[in-house]
Order: C-alpha cells, then sequence, then structure tokens
C-alpha cells in the first residue's frame, strides 16, 4: 500500500512522472507484485518478472558488505554517498526510497547503521521523494 499511497500523492499533486521506487540491493519487502519490484533477491523476483515493473536498488548500509579496514560507520557513509549520487540523476521521476528501518530481517538480518537512515531522511527531503 505505501507505494500505491506514494504514487497516488505524486500524481495528485501533478507530478504523475515521479513514479518509480528503489529500496536497498539484498532488500525485501513482501510478496505482492509492488513489493517485489524493489528487491533484487532473483529467488522472490524471478518467477514473477513479467508481472513486476521494474524498480531501482541502491547499495545497502549493510555492515556485512564492508571492505577490508571499513567499519560500519564507513559502510553507511559509502551507502550514503551512493543514494546521493542516484538521487541526483533519478529524483524528477522517483516517488519514494522503500527501507525496512535499523534492521533487514526477511533478507539476513542485515543492519543498517542510523546514521545512514538519518542521512537518508536528509536526501530524501532535499530531493522531494517518500522515505
Amino acid at each position: 500500500i505505501a507505494l500505491k499511497m506514494s504514487a497516488h500523492f505524486w500524481r495528485n499533486h501533478g507530478r504523475p512522472e515521479k513514479c518509480r521506487f528503489i529500496g536497498l540491493a539484498g532488500g525485501y519487502h513482501g510478496e505482492t507484485v509492488g513489493a517485489l519490484a524493489v528487491t533484487d533477491i532473483g529467488l522472490f523476483r524471478e518467477a514473477y518478472a513479467p508481472l513486476v515493473r521494474l524498480g531501482a536498488t541502491v547499495p545497502s548500509p549493510d555492515a556485512r558488505g564492508a571492505l577490508p579496514g571499513e567499519d560500519a560507520a564507513a559502510v553507511a557513509r559509502r551507502a550514503a554517498a551512493a543514494l546521493q549520487a542516484w538521487l541526483e540523476e533519478h529524483h524528477a521521476t522517483t516517488a519514494a526510497l522503500i527501507v525496512e528501518p535499523l534492521v533487514q530481517c526477511a533478507a539476513g538480518m542485515a543492519m543498517h547503521d542510523a546514521d545512514y537512515l538519518r542521512q537518508a531522511r536528509a536526501l530524501c527531503d532535499r530531493y522531494a521523494v517518500h522515505l
């Protein structure tokens, strides 16, 4: 329902072009056709690919993806920089960023640094994208 509400909001505010959604790499948000548009996990998405509208993914702040010598805060900063770059290019057509707060449970207990979520909030506000 969140995806529908976001798209409806933008349509009602004269911005029907804001109809794309983005999620975090490795994120999972349910089995509805809309939710499958913001996952890149093949196990969930591939069977329904012909039905799913293509969404986009940006890097996750999941500390399990740390590079050698990188801590959780550095992973979060790198992910926030990638989100900013993506929004700079695509904000005009992006309705919302879909993210689980603090922990993505269904996709394997991916912990999200709280600072990343604050940065994501600020970026979404700056670029007029729902969070």
